[in-house]
């Protein structure tokens, strides 16, 4: 099923004409049009368009999954974002190939749709460790596979969750909780099983988290 035929499908199964869920989300009725036909990639206002047809935008976007590449390409007007609501979800190796590399064109196969104000230069990357799984109740706690948002342009503090490399020429991140004691900055995990590492000259921290993203897919 591809975004046309399950935009059309959430759109019948809401009841809506083409025009009228346009003028629920500010939209021509041939801008809704162009998405059913295909030739809307990734829809405008793809988060109010989900919002008022009770679906979550990823799976309006690729379903329960998608080999589909979308060429990334940073300008300093755009930041990494392709469109206003959707942040593309890079891999350690493609944020490492960006930060130490300066590669401007990246391809990404996954982009989470949300809402809220985020500046261009915000990513996100999925947390491929347990090292941030809290094991006391009420508190923060980041689970293996979840999504993240950084902003690589935000001032690092004491006590922020950050993505960070810890030699130039290493070639994984981690995240970790940066805490600042005595003059010096360590990367503390949330599970206390896992290491906790000493940020020294060599490292860098390349971003601060500002969002735990959850994602509940719609059946399709």
């Amino acid at each position: 099923m591809t975004l046309a035929s399950r935009f059309e499908l959430a759109r019948k199964r809401k009841g809506l004409s083409q025009e009228e869920l346009g003028d629920l989300v500010g939209m021509s009725q041939g801008g809704i049009g162009a998405i059913e036909e295909g030739r809307s990639k990734i829809p405008r206002k793809l988060v109010e368009l989900a919002s008022v047809l009770d679906v979550d935008p990823n799976w309006l976007l690729f379903g329960d999954s998608s080999q589909e590449l979308i060429k990334l390409v940073y300008s300093p007007d755009q930041g990494f974002r392709p469109k206003s609501g959707v942040i593309p979800v890079l891999s350690s190796i493609q944020i490492l190939k960006y930060f130490r590399d300066k590669e401007t064109e990246l391809a990404y196969e996954e982009v989470i749709a949300i809402s809220g104000d985020f500046e261009a230069d915000c990513i996100a990357m999925r947390v491929e460790t347990e090292a941030m799984e809290s094991s006391i109740p009420q508190k923060d706690t980041f689970e293996n596979n979840c999504i993240i948002v950084i902003k690589p342009s935000l001032e690092p503090k004491n006590g922020d969750y950050v993505v960070a490399t810890l030699d130039e020429y290493d070639e994984d991140i981690v995240f970790r909780k940066l805490v600042i004691e005595g003059g010096k900055k360590y990367l503390k995990p949330l599970n206390t099983s896992y290491e906790s590492f000493v940020l020294t000259e060599k490292g860098a921290i390349l971003g601060v988290e500002i969002r735990k993203v959850v994602i509940h897919k719609s059946a399709g």
